[in-house]
């Protein structure tokens, strides 16, 4: 009983401070450092797909923000039957608003995991986690001694990459072709993992499919399995509070160029205790052996699955028959003053 009243105490502190610091911060930073904290129902989500079966983890948090996915995770660890004996967390938050809250964070995780004979480690590392990870990384270049990491998880932060940034000579300096704050994290922590370490991740879907961001989707598909999806209903639904108006997908992916036979498809509405269908499809319809672009199709449903069947039956491609297709720039929303109440009115 003792367990379960402190897993309650956990999320609902942790979740309080959440909304409390995100009304504190400065709309302009926030704007700039591209932050949305992440609701309970969300981190909690992220944490259920990690399998934490090791007897020591050492795990990754980058854009940490108050610590909102780490205390998931415990959380996780708090009502599972096959426990670590030890958890280390590396927390990045370069904003040191957050930094303070995610202190107070990690202490309160410390002591629920103490409860339970858990020794709990941590440091907040209050700097940018591109430039601090990509010197890291070019120092094992020379050295190879740092230890890699069994699991990590992560909201990072979304914001296009100037092409004549520091940022951008950071992730060209170990070899990472990306153009947005989010692929950059997620491609530092593919780097970062161990071999067969695992990441769970929530980020717009936008680089699943376009030549936009071609280039890192064969990197993260030479590197990583995806082991599932989750996607919303609702482009609003994940990060309702914050007025984000962005398709998201929470993807779960383990370190090896081995990869599984299927891939299992969650979706939800993106309500809080709302029902999570599931469906399970083959990895080769995610990701299409032949496809040079290497696009990540989302195959939701049995209904999916038979129309992408259908579709791989046709006899010819667009590019075969020279034709394109443009799709993004006209949507309902941003049409409305055109949209008709009736057809052929």
């Amino acid at each position: 009983m003792a367990a379960s009243v402190a897993l309650v105490d956990l999320g609902e502190t942790v979740d309080l401070a959440r909304v409390a610091a995100t009304d504190h911060l400065d709309p302009e930073r926030r704007a700039e450092l591209g932050q949305v904290l992440t609701p309970h129902f969300v981190a909690k989500l992220m944490a259920d797909r990690l399998s934490l079966h090791r007897s020591s983890i050492r795990l990754l948090d980058p854009g940490a923000g108050i610590g909102s996915l780490t205390a998931a995770v415990v959380e996780r660890i708090l009502q599972s039957d096959q426990r670590p004996t030890s958890l280390h967390v590396d927390a990045f938050e370069i904003d040191s608003t957050l930094a303070v809250h995610l202190d107070d964070t990690l202490e309160l995780c410390a002591r629920h995991l103490a409860g339970i004979g858990v020794y709990f480690s941590h440091v907040i590392h209050r700097t940018d986690f591109i430039s601090d990870a990509s010197l890291a990384l070019r120092d094992d270049l020379f050295t190879g001694e740092r230890q890699r990491y069994d699991a990590a998880i992560l909201n990072p932060p979304y914001r296009k990459i100037a092409t004549d940034s520091v940022e951008r000579r950071h992730l060209e300096g170990v070899g990472l072709p990306v153009v947005n704050l989010y692929t950059a994290f997620l491609g530092l922590v593919v780097k970062l993992l161990a071999e067969d370490g695992e990441l769970v991740a929530i980020t717009p879907r936008s680089f699943c499919n376009g030549p936009y961001h071609a280039p890192f989707r064969r990197f993260f598909l030479d590197e990583m399995a995806i082991k599932s999806m989750h996607v919303f209903e609702s482009r609003k639904a994940a990060f309702n509070e914050a007025d984000v108006l962005q398709e998201n997908v929470v993807i779960h992916a383990v370190k090896t160029r081995i990869k599984p036979q299927t891939v299992t498809i969650f979706t939800s509405s993106g309500q809080s205790e709302d029902m999570v269908a599931y469906h399970e499809t083959l990895y080769d319809k995610i990701v299409l052996p032949d496809d040079a672009q290497r696009f990540i199709r989302i195959v939701e449903d049995s209904v999916d699955d038979e129309i992408q069947q259908q579709l791989q039956a046709l006899p010819s491609r667009l590019d075969h028959l020279g034709l394109s297709a443009s799709t993004g720039r006209v949507v309902d929303f941003r049409a409305a003053d055109l949209l008709q109440a009736e057809l052929n009115a």
